[in-house]
């Protein structure tokens, strides 16, 4: 056999799962790009409900869905990216129970349920109550369907730059398959060993979304993916595969499939085929080829593959085969056609749902409950069996029109039922995985035990109506049901299907700051959860391609959440594993990397445009906008690259005092004086108090700030106090920055910090982010001021943020994404998670039993906690004393930092707070 990405003969046709698992003994696999959780969970982006991994490698899901409904009146479609009508409301980290709650117009409400009894599933409970004062006629339906993988976005990659380009729109990725004679095996072109552009670009250390370099997944490759991205047009652009061969070949021919948009392609070949290959296009450029080279007897054990091009044209590899001459002709390849309508095998009260040319895995579902006639339709448009759902005549079923899909939809709708007003009825759907031909069986569970483990499960969320601070506590059970709940499946990622958490159900994708939020919300709660997306976005040293997984904003989130998680578990280990993955990440922020273009400039500021056109997270920042529109991104240097690069200096710093390594103190030290340096004298504006946007000439030299048609500095807002989380600025100029922060009149509103100074005459009330209120950048801001000893503060921006959630969801139930800066009203996606996180982290700061909470600066030891209070050994840098949060079981009775005595100040009705000399300590407080 070959280890490998590699097919033999024996089961081509359905081992994809084995075919790709093999992958391992090329490059590390990116099973560090998936969150370790059951295969059970809200795992689609197209409905709402629960879904099965059912094939891994393949990217298969088998989702399941509730569609509610008033008789002949209204319906609900369970749309995962619709999100108005229906929100997650709690959620179990660990995806073991979830509930969404759904509205209908009429006055009806629908509390979905997920209870995972075993990894061989669970049960899916519709709660129904009529709020209204009429009797309402409900209609329930699930619906069950196999969805197949995505096509992901294309990235092109421009030979002049590393910049990753998205174009064609996600439809169902088309594969196509390779039948084998026996002892012929495919070798599938992106599992290389060795792979160089000849002129790398700015992603040589970055490719975009973690994939491999020259990596193209698209409809027709066998498998979906193969090498492209116009490998082949520059001379010397080379790649190699290495394999083991278990079995030798008398007289072995190598096949290659491929396709050319020119009339041929060259390469030198070493290895299993030596000689010049040429490629020859065909009249369709579109379709794959294939060519014969003979290589003659090839011994068991290792061999090696290269090509390197002759730069005379691009080409795309899909892979090649090895086989027995006179067996050649018996290799073919197909497009594969998804067969995606299940043979349904019905009973009194259940159904058994097979896919056999697709999975070996079975469903059974049953309930208790009468229903109509099961049907499955040749549409997965819920919108076109929307009258069919809310009128289940079996005629209306009928009306509904095939679609040009592969995807069929199965449908069990529950007799209609009267609901009085004040009534509540549920329905219940059990489904069950069998695997490998064995029956789909759930755990025994009668009706009352079953009752009893829903209530268990409720019960973990305790009442939310009996502690202090009960109206922040339910949004933030929102909250974190959102983010946990927006975990999906597949994602594409360095080579494998994934899952991993989303901002929101509309974006199938990795996103790196966004997660780096995500991942604090889930830190205190879930720790283990959040450790594990931590360790998916840095990158294994194994991996030589990836110095992080990078997706969008590339502002370096993942390093406040490793520092909030070795908060709370102070583990030596624990850092000494991450730091030098960490390390790596800061390392590329820094230009340290192969091409890494973010430290060209004379001014040693740092720009992160090539590779993406946003670099804080801000999408319509003013001055980020007046740059790209002046053609000005390869010549500017925003201040907030370089204010985050200086903190995360300080943090490696830390970790490398901790674990003794003295040499990388010293260069951290360095890097830190030298980017402090760059920002205080080229950046620094004293005139409006805001570090501005540095201009350079071509040869990289400053020559001025960004400025408006007004003349103002281009960069008052959020990016222009950024240097605040750094702490290198005077008294004076941390004065004047925080009094824009915090001024009525500037970047302060009623419902917190805006992005952009209400005095500028480029503020826009109207704007994505000018003029509105998001949380990340607030809880930066936050823990600055909690590291310059500016408790009040710190609590203003944590207290006003609660209120505007609390009294969005308690208003509507939807969890936004950004609040108007003067009404406090949500808008944009919902339900949304991620960015909105510091919802949860300044929950469990002001109200949360048992939690200790500081500054960038404040590094927790050791922390113990018992029923007479707290004993922590703590860290505190810098030059001036800093405030700490302390929310124990009880109204505290004295506190002492390093022995002596000190203050207490309530914030809110719970929480601590505590000001503390810089250096090291025990911090005693006593109940």
């Amino acid at each position: 056999m070959l280890l490998g990405a590699v097919a033999s003969a024996a089961g081509v046709k359905g081992d994809a799962e084995g075919r790709a698992m093999n992958s391992a003994a090329i490059w590390p696999r990116p099973a560090h790009r998936d969150i370790p959780t059951s295969d059970w969970g809200p795992y689609s982006d197209h409905w709402n409900g629960v879904s099965h991994i059912t094939g891994h490698q393949r990217g298969l899901r088998m989702d399941f869905a509730l569609t509610p409904a008033i008789l002949r009146q209204e319906s609900l479609i369970p749309f995962a990216h619709a999100g108005l009508g229906m929100q997650p409301v709690r959620a179990d980290p660990d995806l073991s129970y979830y509930a969404w709650l759904y509205r209908l117009e009429a006055g009806v409400e629908i509390r979905l349920e997920w209870l995972r009894l075993s990894e061989a599933g669970g049960v899916l409970r519709a709660r129904v109550r009529n709020l209204s004062d009429v009797v309402c006629p409900v209609v329930l339906n699930w619906t069950a369907r196999l969805c197949p993988p995505p096509c992901p976005a294309r990235l092109e990659r421009p030979r002049s730059s590393g910049i990753a380009h998205l174009a064609v729109p996600r439809t169902p990725l088309r594969p196509a398959r390779v039948s084998l004679p026996i002892d012929a095996v495919w070798v599938n072109a992106l599992f290389y060993d060795h792979f160089q552009w000849a002129k790398p670009g700015p992603d040589e250390s970055l490719p975009y979304d973690g994939r491999r370099h020259g990596e193209v997944v698209e409809h027709d490759f066998v498998d979906g993916y193969g090498i492209g991205q116009g490998f082949g047009r520059e001379k010397g652009d080379q790649i190699r595969w290495r394999m083991k061969l278990a079995k030798p070949l008398a007289n072995a021919v190598v096949r290659v499939r491929y396709r050319c948009a020119f009339p041929s392609a060259s390469f030198v070949a070493s290895g299993l085929f030596s000689g010049v290959v040429t490629l020859a296009g065909g009249e369709d450029p579109r379709a794959f080829m294939e060519l014969d080279l003979a290589v003659g007897r090839l011994a068991a054990g290792e061999h090696d593959w290269s090509l390197v091009a002759m730069g005379d044209a691009a080409v795309e590899l899909n892979g090649f085969v090895l086989v027995e001459q006179n067996a050649a002709d018996a290799v073919s390849f197909a497009p594969h056609t998804w067969a995606l309508r299940p043979q349904r095998h019905d009973a009194i009260r259940s159904a058994v749902l097979a896919f056999a040319e697709e999975t070996d895995s079975t469903y059974a579902l049953s309930w208790t409950d009468d229903i109509l006639p099961i049907r499955t339709v040749a549409n997965d448009d819920l919108r076109l069996l929307e009258t069919a759902l809310k009128s289940p005549a079996a005629f209306t079923l009928r009306r509904v029109p095939d679609a040009e899909t592969p995807e069929h939809v199965t449908v069990l709708t529950h007799r209609v039922f009267n609901l009085e007003p004040g009534q509540t009825a549920w329905r219940d759907l059990r489904v069950a995985v069998g695997k490998g031909g064995a029956t789909a069986e759930l755990p025994a569970a009668d009706a009352d035990a079953l009752d009893m483990r829903f209530a268990a499960a409720r019960r973990k969320f305790g009442d939310t109506d009996q502690t202090p601070g009960d109206r922040y506590a339910e949004s933030a059970e929102r909250l974190l049901a959102t983010a946990a709940t927006n975990m999906l499946f597949p994602i594409w990622t360095g080579g494998a299907w994934v899952r991993n958490y989303s901002p929101g159900r509309e974006w199938p994708s990795v996103y790196t700051w966004d997660s780096g939020f995500t991942g604090l919300g889930l830190a205190k709660r879930t720790p283990r959860l959040s450790t594990a997306l931590l360790d998916t976005y840095l990158s294994p040293v194994q991996d030589k391609q990836a110095a992080f997984l990078h997706h969008g904003s590339p502002l370096p989130t993942q390093f406040y959440q490793f520092e909030a998680l070795w908060n709370l578990n102070g583990g030596k280990a624990f850092a000494q594993e991450r730091y030098p993955r960490l390390k790596r990440y800061l390392e590329f922020l820094l230009g340290r990397a192969a091409g890494s273009t973010c430290r060209t400039f004379g001014s040693g500021l740092i720009r992160t445009y090539d590779y993406f056109y946003n670099a804080a997270g801000m999408d319509d920042y003013p001055a980020q906008m007046a740059m790209h529109a002046g053609g000005l991104a390869a010549r500017v240097a925003p201040a907030i690259s370089t204010a985050h690069a200086i903190r995360c200096a300080k943090l490696l710093r830390r970790i490398a005092r901790t674990l003794d390594l003295h040499r990388d103190v010293e260069v951290w030290s360095r890097d830190i004086e030298a980017l402090s340096q760059a920002l205080q004298t080229h950046a620094w504006d004293a005139r409006s108090g805001y570090y501005a946007y540095v201009i350079h000439d071509a040869t990289g030299a400053p020559t001025g700030w960004l400025r408006s048609a007004a003349g103002e500095n281009f960069n008052m807002g959020l990016d222009g106090v950024a240097p605040l989380v750094a702490d290198i600025a005077d008294a004076s100029q941390r004065r004047a920055m925080i009094d824009n922060l915090m001024s009525p009149e500037r970047l302060w509103t009623p419902s917190g910090v805006t992005a952009v100074d209400q005095r500028a005459s480029y503020f826009d009330r109207a704007g994505y982010w000018s003029g509105s209120v998001w949380m990340p950048h607030q809880w930066l801001m936050w823990k600055a001021m909690l590291d310059y000893g500016q408790g009040a503060l710190a609590w203003r921006i944590a207290q006003t943020a609660l209120d505007v959630y609390s009294r969005e969801i308690a208003r509507t139930g939807l969890a936004y994404e950004q609040f108007d800066a003067f009404t406090g009203r949500g808008g944009g996606w919902s339900p949304f998670g991620a960015l909105s996180s510091p919802i949860r982290n300044w929950y469990e700061a002001y109200y949360q039993p048992r939690t200790l909470s500081g500054g960038f600066n404040t590094h927790v030891r050791q922390q113990h906690w018992s029923a007479q209070g707290l004993l922590a050994r703590l860290n505190v840098e810098g030059e001036h004393a800093a405030s700490v949060l302390v929310v124990a079981d009880r109204a505290p009775r004295k506190a002492s930092w390093r022995g002596k005595a000190v203050a207490i100040t309530l914030r809110g009705e719970r929480a601590a707070e505590i000001v503390l000399t810089p250096g090291d300590g025990v911090l005693e407080f006593d109940l």
